[in-house]
């Protein structure tokens, strides 16, 4: 029972119909009581039960159907090449049974008909499964013979291109003979290859290089009626023919309607050429121009017969102008009386404008228009003031000279004209406007290095363009203006308070606009120099002879770069290989009595000098250490180095009344009075290298020494 209902969803018939499609219907309805659904071509099914079939496109009619055994009969399996038609032994109404499966890319030929009447083709499929009732096929291309009772080769898929269906469309559908292009489009399907157009009756020109086998004509008709077109298209399966009966109607254009003007209705007798301009309509092709009294002539290759003549009237007076057009339909004449005013030459009256009004000295060109009636023949023009550059190769006897004025201002321009009769001239007093162009602004300075409160620095303005106002900005803003400069000033003069890198802006403005530029950490400023101030100490002031050393050290301000030592008397020895010119020399004396100490410090900027007189007393003891200790006031300064206090070991009865501490630039950094304990608190110092001052009640000497603080 089973078998038999699969079989039922199967059976379809088919039959050819007026237009040589197949057409095809269920016979029984499938279980589901639902059509048998359409296939697209290429589309994989399985389908199972007693009987086979594929699925595959109408070749005839591009419908997607499905086709079965019922109503074709079958060749399988095929090569590409293999001939199918009249001659082949054919399986009807059934699937071969000794067909081997599955197979790749084969081709099943297949008739459809009846006996004397088959059309033949053939489907390139994929067949998979190895027996029934399940098979799947997948159809890929097909092929089949339009031309019944006609072999055709398995795999040739151009066999059965159907013939084309003629049609086409025009447009426009109406004009004039001669003027109008109707363009006559394809629309034919099933690709045709050729075209072949009639129109009835023949009075046809192509456009466009087209012709009378053009897929898309061109046509312009040559005479007026109603037109008939067909028009044929063929391709390799065969041609139609499709006609539009009384498609075109054409009619011949009217006659011309005579228009024309003139340019110059009152013209200088034999000077001033008058252009008549045609503005007929209708497309004429004749022109007959008739002027009265004729005593003209006609210029620059133009005559009575020209479409648009020139003419130069030789007697003053007034002129009628006449013009008749005419075309292959008709004619048309227009009579203007009384039309053209000649008169005698007179003095010009001069005029002019310009435009712009407004510019940018050295940018805008500003043409000058002469308007000056009565011909003039020469022209000279004048601006006030004379800044100006004429340009486009025109100069001041030009009529229309462009000129580019060359500085910002307000300028009269003068016109004179001349001709052989006279002279005139026209003045516009303050006429033209001109800006100067927005500034480009840079600056420089004489340099970009110095000391703070002290290097001056010159900056000078390189802004193009004419600024008028400076504005100037100098980040941080710890500067003081001198020599009367200030921020406004174009070149100012600027000492910078405080070392450090500093950012210089300019901002420059004229009545054309504003423009600034920033030269970021442009200045560097560092610690101010000065002549030094000269001073120094000796570790100690007592000393004796060929034994102790005694230090020098170079206490002076202001960054000295060299220095000079000169003791007196000259009875000592330099150690460590010093000599004189080292900033803290080292020496002992060799022999006993009392020095004199003098240094001289030096900078680019000058020199000073420091005398202390009997500063050194050296005696011939020949004690070490007990006697040198007896000699100082301050026997030992610890810890060294120290991080927060410094403890002073004195002689017996000595008492310090101040402690000075200076950095090694000879500076001072704090002041001790009246110690307590004879120490000292460090702790606010920062990290270095020290030098102390010790003064003493009961006119002491002062004693210097150098620590380290951590």
């Amino acid at each position: 029972m089973k078998k038999i209902q699969l079989l039922f969803i199967f059976l379809l018939s088919f039959a050819f119909n007026a237009k040589g499609q197949i057409v095809y219907q269920d016979i029984v309805p499938d279980l589901n009581g639902t059509s048998v659904q359409q296939a697209v071509l290429g589309t994989t099914f399985t389908f199972g039960g007693w009987g086979s079939g594929v699925f595959a496109t109408d070749p005839f009619g591009g419908q997607n159907v499905m086709v079965i055994d019922n109503g074709f009969d079958w060749i399988a399996v095929l090569n590409q090449g293999d001939m199918i038609g009249p001659t082949n032994a054919w399986n009807v109404d059934a699937w071969p049974s000794n067909n081997p499966y599955p197979v790749t890319d084969k081709y099943l030929g297949f008739r459809v008909g009846a006996t004397g009447n088959y059309r033949y083709g053939w489907f390139k499929v994929s067949v998979a499964g190895a027996a029934q009732p399940f098979y799947t096929f997948t159809v890929k291309s097909y092929g089949y013979q339009s031309t019944v009772n006609t072999a055709i080769a398995a795999g040739d898929e151009g066999a059965g291109a159907p013939a084309p269906v003629a049609a086409f469309s025009g447009n426009p559908l109406n004009g004039q003979t001669n003027i109008t292009n109707i363009t006559f489009t394809n629309q034919s399907t099933n690709n045709p290859t050729s075209w072949a157009w009639t129109f009835t009756p023949n009075n046809v020109s192509y456009q466009n290089g087209t012709s009378a086998t053009s897929q898309n004509p061109v046509v312009r008709f040559t005479a007026a009626g109603t037109y008939t077109v067909a028009m044929t298209a063929t391709n390799a399966a065969g041609n139609n023919t499709h006609t539009k009966n009384n498609y075109i109607t054409i009619t011949n254009p009217p006659p011309p309607d005579a228009a024309f003007t003139a340019n110059n209705l009152n013209p200088t007798t034999g000077i001033s050429t008058v252009t008549l301009t045609d503005q007929s309509i209708n497309a004429p092709a004749a022109w007959q121009w008739a002027i009265t009294p004729n005593t003209v002539t006609y210029q620059n290759g133009t005559s009575a017969t020209s479409q648009n003549p020139q003419v130069l009237f030789t007697a003053n007076g007034t002129y009628t102008v006449k013009l008749k057009v005419t075309n292959a339909f008709g004619a048309d004449s227009l009579t203007q009386t009384n039309y053209i005013t000649a008169s005698p030459p007179q003095a010009p009256d001069a005029a002019f404008i310009a435009n712009p009004l407004n510019g940018v000295s050295n940018a805008t060109d500003i043409t000058f228009t002469d308007q000056s009636s009565h011909n003039p023949t020469s022209w000279s023009w004048t601006f006030t003031p004379n800044n100006v550059s004429y340009q486009n190769g025109t100069s001041a006897t030009s009529q229309n000279p462009v000129v580019k004025f060359t500085q910002a201002g307000t300028y009269t321009a003068k016109l004179a004209v001349s001709n052989n009769v006279g002279t005139d001239s026209s003045v516009a007093a303050n006429y033209i406007t001109i800006l100067n162009q927005p500034p480009d602004a840079d600056f420089n300075v004489n340099t970009t290095n110095g000391n703070a409160a002290q290097t001056i620095f010159d900056f000078t303005d390189l802004t193009t363009n004419g600024p008028t106002t400076w504005a100037w900005t100098f980040t941080p803003n710890t500067v003081t203006y001198v020599n009367g400069t200030s921020a406004a000033s174009q070149n100012p003069e600027v000492t910078f308070n405080n070392p450090g890198m500093y950012s210089v802006k300019l901002v420059a403005s004229n009545n054309g606009g504003t423009d600034s530029v920033t030269k970021t950490n442009y200045i560097n400023v560092v610690p101010s120099i000065f002549v030094p101030d000269a001073d120094f100490a000796a570790d100690v002031t007592n000393a004796i002879k060929n034994q102790t050393v005694v230090s020098f050290t170079d206490l002076s301000q202001h960054l000295p770069t060299s220095w000079y030592w000169t003791i007196t008397p000259n009875t000592f020895v330099y150690q460590n290989n010093g000599n004189s010119t080292v900033q803290n020399p080292k020496v002992i004396f060799t022999a006993a009595g009392t020095y004199t100490i003098k240094l001289k410090a030096t900078n680019d900027l000058g020199s000073d000098s420091a005398t202390k007189t009997a500063y050194i007393t050296v005696t011939n003891g020949t004690t070490t250490g007990i006697k040198e200790q007896t000699l100082n006031k301050v026997l030992n300064v610890f810890p060294n180095p120290a991080d927060n206090y410094l403890n002073f070991e004195l002689q017996a009865g000595v008492k310090i009344q101040s402690v000075t501490i200076m950095n090694l630039e000879g500076k001072v950094v704090k002041i001790y009075n009246n110690l307590k304990d004879n120490k000292i608190n460090i702790s606010s110092l920062s990290k270095g290298i020290y030098f102390l001052k010790m003064e003493f009640e009961k006119e002491h000497k002062a004693e210097f020494r150098k620590f380290s603080k951590l």
